[in-house]
């Protein structure tokens, strides 16, 4: 029995169902046109958020959910052939590259869903990307989607992990460490993104790239009792940091999503609900905190900035143009169901829904093909896009979520597994 509770009321699953088989149709049709050519499978690109081994997941997921053995078999078919082309020139980032396919096979393998998936890469090209993920921090590019810091991501996920590969995690952390800039009880890294004035630093308080998603990975270390020292130093100048930043109670954010290093100026008080950037981020990190260290205030925290959420940004009509995960309905909606299943607040079941039914405006089926809507305000244009931060893979898995007493376990993709 999962301890798992879906949001969505039943009168209205049938509606979600349909478009789950519209994602279905689209996966099918674009997995079944290239399962028997692996030149144009290793054009796809390996990594688990934006390429394929995501969208296979997701066509996992949904083979189970609707006891389509047809649609497994070519999931696994595809993944198998997938796995072959993949080697050490593939990209060291965990959104496009071989660690975010590693971190599927580990999610297969853990879930029942594929068994001793976790075998099918060998410990030797494990440990090269090891190799370069510490080389990257220690370069600076700490960022868990593209940079070094990803490589965690599976080692936390394998149940096959070595001592060899725990020494690892240790020296990303190290790595990370003598990156970090210290003030007093403080701490902060500089964002290191394409910025058009690369001398001036910029701290992000975001989970895609920024504090939010390096303090849940610390967080996840920490409690696997890897470098407990460093870890817990480092989250708590990281907490109290974004603590600090902290606004007024009076704009539609509590925090500042980016800010450069060193400013007074005040915010602007716009802030948006997404997963890739805003207050909701700070609050999974508290939460992710939490969980390791057990600091009463980090949850208390959370919980007051759920609570402004909740009162001040539920309806953010800035950013619903957008269907997609990252920063668009869908994301939205699976983050509000995660969560409620985490504190039991009925009212972010109700904020859910709220951004489920966004998220099913944003999508239309025509011509046999589904599409998603992307783009702000005014510029709303039309994505046959099928990955899972950007596309119809993470609607698929959203909507799945929303429907089914399963644990959405895939979500530590995204940090979002508290």
């Amino acid at each position: 029995m999962s301890d798992w509770n879906p949001v969505i009321l039943p009168e209205f699953i049938d509606k979600y169902k349909q478009a789950l088989t519209w994602v279905d149709f689209g996966l099918k049709t674009k997995y079944k046109s290239i399962a028997y050519n692996p030149a144009e499978i290793g054009t796809l690109g390996a990594g688990v958020m934006a390429c394929a081994s995501g969208e296979l997941l997701c066509l996992f997921y949904s083979s189970i959910y609707w006891d389509n053995q047809e649609n497994y078999n070519l999931a696994l078919n595809s993944l198998e052939k997938l796995i072959v082309v993949t080697d050490k020139n593939s990209s060291g980032s965990f959104a496009s590259g071989l660690p975010g396919l590693l971190w599927t096979l580990y999610h297969l393998e853990n879930t029942d869903i594929v068994s001793d998936a976790g075998s099918m890469i060998d410990d030797e090209v494990i440990n090269h990307y090891c190799q370069i993920a510490i080389e990257k921090i220690s370069d600076g590019d700490y960022d868990f989607m593209h940079g070094g810091l990803g490589m965690a991501l599976p080692l936390l996920e394998s149940k096959r992990r070595t001592e060899n590969q725990n020494e690892y995690l240790t020296g990303m952390v190290d790595a990370l460490y003598h990156q970090v800039q210290f003030d007093s009880d403080q701490a902060f890294l500089c964002y290191k993104g394409d910025l058009e004035k690369p001398d001036e630093k910029y701290i992000s308080f975001g989970m895609a790239h920024g504090l939010s998603g390096i303090i849940a990975i610390l967080s996840k270390i920490y409690l696997q009792n890897i470098a407990t020292a460093r870890c817990k130093e480092l989250i708590e100048k990281f907490v109290n940091l974004i603590i600090s930043k902290k606004l007024e109670n009076k704009y539609s954010c509590l925090f500042p999503p980016i800010y450069k290093a060193g400013s007074t100026a005040s915010h602007n008080g716009f802030g948006r609900i997404s997963w890739c950037t805003g207050d909701i981020d700070m609050a999974f990190a508290l939460f992710h905190a939490f969980n390791a260290l057990k600091i009463k205030s980090y949850k208390e925290e959370a919980d007051n900035i759920i609570d402004y959420i909740l009162t001040h940004n539920v309806v953010n009509t800035q950013y619903t143009f957008e269907g997609s995960f990252c920063h668009g309905a869908c994301g939205n909606g699976h983050m509000f169901s995660r969560l409620y299943n985490y504190t039991g607040n009925e009212a972010l079941a109700e904020a859910a829904r709220y951004w489920f039914r966004i998220a099913y405006e944003k999508i239309k089926f025509e011509n046999n093909a589904l599409k998603i809507s992307t783009g702000i305000k005014n510029e709303k244009t039309w994505s046959g896009n099928t990955n899972v931060i950007m596309g119809i893979a993470g609607l698929g898995l959203t909507l799945l979520s929303a429907i089914a007493e399963v644990t959405p376990d895939w979500d530590d993709m995204f940090l979002l597994r508290i």
